[in-house]
C-alpha cells in the first residue's frame, strides 16, 4: 500500500487501510457505489480485492455475492 497519509488531514488518516481489510466490511449481498468514471478517481484495488474474497468463498463450497455500481461525479 502507498503511503498518502501526508497528503489526508489528520481526521481521516488513521481510517486509511488496505484494499484487502476495505473488502473485509462490504457483507454478503451488500451493494457497493464507487465514485468516478476517469482513470485517476476509479477505486482500482478494491473491486480486485472484492473479487478475490469472492473467490476465496467460491473454494469453500459458500456463497458471496456483493453488487458494485459507479457513481456519476
Amino acid at each position: 500500500m502507498i503511503d498518502i497519509k501526508d497528503r489526508v488531514c489528520e481526521a481521516v488518516a488513521g481510517k486509511i487501510m488496505s484494499a484487502e481489510a476495505a473488502a473485509e466490511f462490504v457483507k454478503d449481498g451488500d451493494n457497493v457505489g464507487t465514485s468516478g468514471f476517469t482513470p485517476s478517481g476509479y477505486p482500482k484495488a478494491v473491486p480486485l480485492a472484492l473479487a478475490e474474497k469472492g473467490n476465496g468463498y467460491r473454494n469453500d463450497s459458500s456463497w458471496y455475492r456483493c453488487s458494485s455500481y459507479a457513481l456519476p461525479n
